[in-house]
């Protein structure tokens, strides 16, 4: 059960994004080897999207578990030696404050990764439900020059238009893969709740809510 937490606080010289997807990374690999020390993140300094910015992580990474299992990640897994050896602020594991009345959820946006496989991939696109009125002329229009079905070519516009919306309201880090070593990017969203009925949900190994697990937020 959540019950205590981490904040680690990053320079403004620092790029906060690039850092905290290395320590999140620590907190996959000691999640893997413990399954019972589940842990969850938060960004309780998150950016929204602006009209001309995306959003940002905000300069505040919060880990979030047991008193137990938070002690452990700083000390039997070089967390901690990673954090002073950079000289990265943090503070050492304290307790959920007994105010706090809302709610929030860090998880990743797979559709980000599901669109953009769709948009290199047309062949993959299923758009025979689209009804033909509701195709632009404009839309018609290209597609009648570029040889492609109407209908394809606006589903596909609406696709692009969902993925921008999505990415400017994700922060993307690029992480490395335990099992292909190869790097890739998640997508990161946050959203706060009043209410949260999942509180002792389940977190992935990387700390992000699944099934709306959510965490005390102040």
């Amino acid at each position: 059960m959540i019950s205590h937490y981490i904040d680690i606080a990053v320079d403004d010289h620092l790029d906060a994004t690039s850092l905290f997807a290395r320590l999140i990374y620590r907190i996959h690999g000691y999640c893997k080897t413990r399954q019972d020390a589940q842990l969850a993140i938060d960004l309780p300094n998150w950016q929204p999207p602006q009209k001309m910015m995306a959003a940002k992580a905000g300069n505040t990474l919060r880990v979030l578990g047991t008193d137990a299992s938070l002690g452990d990640l700083l000390l039997k897994t070089g967390f901690m030696q990673f954090l002073i050896e950079g000289g990265i602020a943090f503070m050492g594991v304290r307790k959920i404050p007994d105010h706090t009345r809302r709610f929030a959820r860090v998880s990743r946006n797979y559709r980000i990764e599901r669109y953009t496989q769709l948009l290199a991939d047309h062949t993959q696109i299923h758009f025979d439900r689209v009804d033909e009125s509701d195709i632009p002329a404009h839309i018609k229009e290209v597609a009648g020059e570029t040889n492609m079905a109407p209908a394809l070519l606006f589903t596909m516009e609406r696709l692009m238009q969902t993925l921008h919306a999505d990415k400017k309201s994700s922060v993307a880090m690029r992480m490395q893969s335990e099992s292909t070593g190869k790097p890739f990017t998640m997508n990161l969203g946050r959203e706060t709740v009043e209410k949260c009925e999942a509180v002792a949900g389940h977190f992935s190994t990387y700390g992000f809510s699944v099934e709306g697990a959510c965490v005390p937020s102040w």
